[in-house]
């Protein structure tokens, strides 16, 4: 999938893993003046998404993997930019809350309040 604009310097990657078998829906949220970005990759998976603003949606999809026994590994990096030319890492952080079918990365650009969440990547299934 092509670069949306610019390139990579250096970005955070979370990596972690979803279930199997079930549908799972990606939306990406701003909330911060600086461009945001995240690129979400995966088997048979491949998101990239940028954009800034106040409560602003990024991008949505929606993931699924066939039925099986092993959970499926992914990764997400982030970061975030002046003029959208040069990106650069963003603070993140993996919360799993898997008893309520979720799984949060937040990315921060250390501009402003460190508790902005100026980026939530949420991926959402049906327990």
């Amino acid at each position: 999938m092509p670069a949306l604009s610019g390139m990579h310097v250096n970005a955070t990657m979370a990596t972690f893993s979803l279930p199997r078998g079930r549908t799972i829906e990606v939306s990406a949220t701003t909330n911060a003046s600086l461009i945001q970005q995240v690129e979400i990759i995966g088997p048979g998976v491949s998101h990239k998404w940028e954009g800034a603003g106040e409560g602003n949606r990024i991008g949505d999809a929606v993931i699924s993997f066939p039925p099986g026994e092993d959970e499926v590994e992914i990764q997400a990096k982030v970061a975030y930019s002046d003029d959208g030319q040069i990106w650069n890492p963003s603070h993140e952080t993996v919360t799993e809350e898997r008893e309520n079918g979720e799984v949060r990365v937040i990315g921060e650009d250390g501009r402003g309040a460190l508790d902005a969440n100026d980026l939530i990547v949420r991926f959402r299934w049906v327990v």
